[in-house]
């Protein structure tokens, strides 16, 4: 009789596999998606725009064991101290990125005001302005989009994917799901800013990786065009570790 291997009640499906997992690994996302960079986890949960790559209950676990392992040396945080430690930064002017402060604090700040960035404006303090973090609206996208047209930038959602990631995923997410809406509240027609299709062929992909390797550019899948991967993919079917 075959068992069957039970389903975890609290999960986090996979974005390319659909399989359901407590939660998205480094071995998972390299050995069965490609992933090459040095943070596979970072760079899933950039792509797909996820806050989260593992279920609720095992961040609970892990924000449980942190707890207990800053309450060992004596470092327990209340509310009151960790904004009182939000502002001695700021007075000293340090800058209170996520990734600028200690990992203690960041993680108690989030545990405590729900996010890093609420636990910074609860201390009084505007965040985007001792952040260097920009706040992305609707206005501040048409206009990000049409200062690039005027730079003579391509506007096809390949390449501002490629080059801007932020503006596109905003963009995505302040006009539902599609760049094109984005482009038509700039004022631009989409049809007119599309990416040709079938433009890749074997030889002007080896091109492409030749170029790059002699201008010393990185080849790493997440360095590469994402339509150009999936012709390697797709078309040639091979990985792109291996072509």
């Amino acid at each position: 009789m075959v068992r069957r291997r039970r389903q975890p009640v609290d999960f986090v499906t996979c974005r390319h596999c659909q399989k359901r997992f407590r939660a998205i690994t480094v071995f998972h996302l390299r050995n069965l998606h490609d992933y090459e960079g040095d943070h596979p986890i970072l760079d899933y949960k950039a792509e797909f725009d996820l806050p989260y790559a593992m279920c609720r209950r095992s961040r609970k676990k892990i924000s449980t064991a942190k707890e207990a392992f800053w309450d060992e040396r004596g470092q327990h945080w209340t509310p009151a101290d960790v904004l009182a430690e939000i502002r001695r930064l700021h007075r000293t002017g340090e800058c209170l990125r996520r990734r600028d402060v200690p990992v203690s604090l960041y993680e108690v700040g989030r545990r405590l005001f729900g996010t890093w960035e609420a636990a910074v404006e609860q201390a009084g303090l505007n965040y985007e302005k001792v952040s260097d973090v920009r706040r992305w609206d609707r206005e501040k996208v048409i206009e990000r989009i049409r200062a690039l047209a005027a730079e003579g930038v391509p506007l096809h959602a390949t390449h501002i994917k490629e080059h801007d990631f932020g503006l596109y995923r905003t963009a995505v997410k302040l006009f539902p799901a599609s760049w094109n809406r984005a482009l038509q509240a700039a004022g631009f027609d989409p049809d007119e800013h599309k990416l040709p299709r079938g433009h890749w062929d074997a030889g002007s992909a080896n091109e492409w990786v030749q170029q790059r390797v002699s201008e010393g550019q990185s080849i790493l899948a997440r360095d590469v065009p994402r339509d150009l991967v999936d012709f390697v993919h797709k078309r040639l079917e091979q990985p792109w570790t291996d072509f």
